[in-house]
């Protein structure tokens, strides 16, 4: 393990690993050292602790991208840990064990942890499963802003689709006067129907402006013919 401290290289295809930070709890004390020292010659910051309860506190403090944390631990055990860190922190977990042999890779994922690796294991395959698993978080990152920024550039094309609606009405009274808020008493017929019909916001969204449009074909014909 200790010539692989020395070989492992910083996975340059992770953006911004400067501000990755990793946090390594295991109770014994070499093992956590030399993880650490491993995950920091490959790029990124490492906190470490020697139980759950230090691991907390850890979690408390900073922003914790990552998890590495034994399961047989003195007080809460690694499992116990995952499920505080699953509810509590935006923070994935890596379960590592040399005593557990009958838990099965599934049920440790099961109960919230992204990866599993028993005990011994190398730096090396330490390290593969920890750029794994930053990679799906980033791509999962990466997901959610692109989602937030659908979100908005929707909500300005449907404010900007209000304002070019309420503009061709506003346009269209001017021409016909005589059925001036015939639009608007229509729309909100309309869209009172819809509610009590159990209809979605985004169907009564539709039906409204459908109701201030519906004599809009009328803004092409000639004021003279409109005025008879």
């Amino acid at each position: 393990m200790t010539k692989e401290l020395m070989t492992i290289r910083p996975d340059m295809n992770l953006r911004n690993s400067k501000h990755i930070h990793i946090l390594v709890v295991d109770d014994e004390e070499i093992i956590r050292n030399m993880l650490q020292q491993a995950i920091k010659n490959a790029g990124y910051d490492c906190s470490n602790a020697g139980n759950a309860r230090d691991a907390l506190k850890v979690l408390e403090e900073k922003n914790v991208d990552v998890v590495i944390n034994d399961i047989e631990m003195p007080g809460l055990n690694g499992i116990e840990l995952t499920k505080i860190v699953k509810e509590k922190y935006d923070s994935d977990v890596i379960v590592m064990t040399g005593f557990a042999k009958d838990l099965k890779h599934e049920e440790v994922i099961e109960r919230g942890a992204r990866d599993f690796m028993r005990k011994p294991f190398s730096v090396k395959e330490m390290l593969i499963r920890l750029k794994h698993v930053l990679n799906e978080r980033a791509i999962f990152s990466e997901w959610k802003r692109a989602e937030e920024d659908l979100k908005h550039s929707i909500m300005k094309l449907e404010r900007v689709l209000g304002e070019t609606v309420n503009a061709l009405v506003s346009a269209l009274e001017k021409r016909d006067p005589y059925t001036a808020g015939h639009q608007q008493r229509v729309t909100k017929l309309a869209c009172a129907i819809s509610k009590e019909m159990g209809l979605s916001d985004e169907q009564i969204g539709g039906i409204r402006i459908a109701g201030l449009l519906h004599d809009i074909g009328k803004i092409s014909i000639p004021i003279d013919i409109l005025n008879k």
